[in-house]
C-alpha cells in the first residue's frame, strides 16, 4: 500500500477499540479507503484488533459487500430474478459478459468496470434490469446496453480531452499610462500596441 494510504488506514483503525466486535466497522472503512481489501489490510487489522487473520478473512469472504480483489471504477449489475429472468435477463447478461469481455465477479483489465449478477434489485416493474454504479437502467435489451456503454465510453473520453487555447494579447503602446507606470518598463522601446499571442494546453 502507498504510504498515504497506509497512514489514513492507521489513522481509520485507531478510531476504533481493540475488540473482536469492531471488525465488521473496521473493514467496511478500509474496504471504502483501499476500494476492495488485500491481504496486507486483512492483516493489519487482525494485528490492530488482537484477533487471528483467518478470523478477519473468514469475515471479509463471508459476506458479499467485500472484495478482496480491485474492483472497476463503475459497478455494474445484472438483475437476474425471477422478473427480470421471465422478461429476458439472462440475454441481457449475456451481452454483457460480451460487451464487457468479463464474466460475474470479474473486473476489465483497464479497472473500468466490474461485472456482477445480483438476484433483485427491487424494481421487477422495469424488468429486466441493469444497474450501473446503482443508476437503475429498466427494460434492458442487448442493443440498449451496447449503447450505454458507448455513452459511457464518450464521457471518459471528454474528461481527459486536450483542448488547445489561443489567446491574443495587445501590449501597451510606450505612451500610455499603463506603460509608463510600470518600472520595469521605463527606459524601452515597445512599438505601438504589438500583438502578442500564446498558445497553451488545457486538461480537463
Amino acid at each position: 500500500m502507498e504510504d498515504i494510504v497506509a497512514l489514513r488506514l492507521e489513522e481509520t483503525l485507531r478510531r476504533y477499540p481493540k475488540s473482536r466486535s469492531s471488525l465488521i466497522p473496521v473493514i467496511q472503512d478500509a474496504q471504502s479507503i483501499l476500494g476492495y481489501l488485500p491481504r496486507e489490510a486483512l492483516l493489519k487489522v487482525a494485528d490492530y484488533l488482537g484477533v487471528p487473520a483467518s478470523a478477519v478473512y473468514g469475515v471479509a469472504t463471508f459476506y458479499a459487500q467485500f472484495h478482496l480483489t480491485p474492483r472497476g471504477r463503475h459497478q455494474v449489475k445484472v438483475c437476474q430474478g425471477t422478473a427480470c429472468h421471465v422478461r429476458g435477463g439472462r440475454s441481457v447478461l449475456e451481452a454483457v459478459k460480451t460487451e464487457l469481455g468479463i464474466g460475474p465477479g470479474e473486473t476489465t483489465a483497464d479497472r473500468k468496470f466490474t461485472l456482477e449478477r445480483v438476484a433483485c434489485v427491487g424494481s421487477c416493474s422495469l424488468a429486466p434490469v441493469v444497474l450501473v454504479d446503482d443508476r437503475i437502467h429498466g427494460s434492458m435489451t442487448p442493443e440498449k446496453f451496447r449503447k450505454l456503454t458507448q455513452v459511457s465510453a464518450a464521457k471518459e473520453r471528454a474528461r481527459h480531452r486536450v483542448f488547445r487555447i489561443r489567446m491574443v494579447f495587445k501590449i501597451p503602446a510606450a505612451d500610455t499610462p499603463l506603460f509608463k507606470k510600470n518600472a520595469a518598463c521605463a527606459g524601452k522601446v515597445i512599438p505601438e500596441t504589438a500583438p502578442y499571442s500564446f498558445t497553451g494546453l488545457r486538461q480537463v
